[in-house]
């Protein structure tokens, strides 16, 4: 696991920081996060300012438990056209070269670059053909309480990816990547159905899926007739099961309703 972490030029004051029933007493939650997940590498996206006020002591508090010097990735402190594309190619680079799998922390990001972190995963993960996988990650610092949680901000990943999915599907009609996730959707909502209540309808995600499937095959192989004409043309099949569906995707699967 890599960890990837911003730094800031805020006076942190010391907390208890909880994430998945772990906690760890620390200023920074760069150090908790490494306590959690012990990793193999990590980089502290910071700016010049930033590394000096912080960089050396935490640099050496995670040397004395035992965790990777932590490699700093330079960024500017300034909103310029010029410095904002430095920005990104920094932080896309830190990015696009993991060999393993990324925890991504941006509680300390300064100013626009919690938001541009953002920008830059989905500009990586469109690029790549196999983009390392990443969770972000927030900690909310709550200085008159006793812990301080750390969030998991990674279902808004989930939306870039849907977004990249559906532009592609609505644009092109190759709908796999929309396909695959209803589906397995669908099937664990099945499973749950079979076990637990079956006294109300059975969801319908998994038959949108195949629905968008057959769609998606005929168009992008030009099938008219398969789309349009027989039996039960696949045009006509996914426009039956999004009308039967419409309520489940809007409750379990939001992305896609609209």
């Amino acid at each position: 696991m890599r960890l990837i972490s911003f730094l800031g030029t805020g006076n942190y004051g010391e907390t208890n920081y909880s994430f998945e029933n772990h906690t760890c007493r620390t200023r920074y939650v760069t150090h908790a996060l490494a306590s959690f997940i012990q990793p193999s590498e990590i980089d502290l996206i910071a700016t010049v300012e930033a590394w000096k006020q912080h960089g050396e002591t935490l640099t050496q508090i995670l040397s004395d438990a035992g965790f990777p010097v932590p490699e700093q990735v330079s960024v500017p402190t300034g909103g310029e056209s010029q410095q904002l594309w430095q920005m990104f190619g920094a932080i896309v680079e830190v990015i696009r070269t993991s060999n393993s799998p990324i925890l991504l922390d941006i509680t300390h990001g300064f100013r626009m670059q919690p938001f541009f972190a953002a920008a830059c995963i989905q500009y990586v993960q469109s690029i790549l053909p196999h983009p390392p996988l990443i969770r972000v990650v927030y900690g909310e610092f709550r200085a008159a309480e006793p812990t301080s949680p750390i969030w998991e901000l990674t279902p808004f990943l989930d939306v870039l990816s849907w977004s990249r999915s559906l532009m592609l599907f609505l644009r092109t009609g190759q709908a796999d990547d929309v396909v695959e996730p209803t589906k397995e959707l669908g099937r664990d909502l099945r499973k749950q159905w079979v076990t637990t209540d079956r006294s109300n309808p059975q969801p319908g995600l998994e038959n949108l899926g195949k629905a968008l499937e057959a769609f998606g095959n005929d168009f992008t192989t030009i099938r008219t007739g398969s789309l349009l004409t027989g039996k039960k043309p696949s045009t006509q099949r996914l426009w039956d099961a999004i009308e039967q569906t419409r309520d489940e995707v809007s409750e379990h699967l939001p992305a896609l309703a609209l």
